[in-house]
């Protein structure tokens, strides 16, 4: 039995390099304590075709968004709008609570999917590389991997 190890669990995070094709302006912050003892996010050449590996992203994060979320990353289009404004939208138009879209915007956000800034600093709601690369997957054939 490993001996008991305390896990700090301040809320300070320090950006580590991210292994992933996609910009460094993205990294995720990562706690110190998880950098040094996690392996690579690789570690070995995964088996099977490039398509397998999509579709076992696609249907993961089928599964850990819900609905709202994947509505959100579909209809965040980078058209330089508020978050307020594209909430208020959506809601007039598909008839969504616009407290439930507000919900899993800042969900997405806290996911590093989206940006949309702060009260005091706003920036147009846009999908980070990573939204758009989930976005991407999860769209392509969505209704066929729904009725699996």
């Amino acid at each position: 039995m490993k001996p008991y190890r305390p896990v700090d669990q301040s809320n300070d995070l320090n950006i580590s390099p991210f292994v992933c094709d996609i910009s460094d302006s993205d990294a995720l912050p990562i706690r110190e304590e998880y950098g040094r003892d996690a392996p690579p996010i690789s570690v070995a050449p995964l088996e099977g075709s490039a398509e397998e590996h999509v579709e076992v992203f696609r249907n993961l994060f089928l599964r850990a968004l819900n609905d709202n979320q994947r509505f959100l990353l579909e209809h965040i289009n980078g058209d330089k709008r508020s978050l307020n404004k594209l909430l208020n939208h959506l809601c007039d138009r598909y008839d969504i609570p616009v407290s439930t879209l507000k919900l899993n915007a800042r969900i997405l956000k806290d996911l590093y999917l989206i940006d949309y800034g702060c009260r005091d600093d706003p920036v147009p709601v846009t999908l980070t590389s990573y939204g758009k690369m989930i976005r991407d997957i999860i769209k392509k054939d969505n209704e066929e991997v729904k009725d699996r």
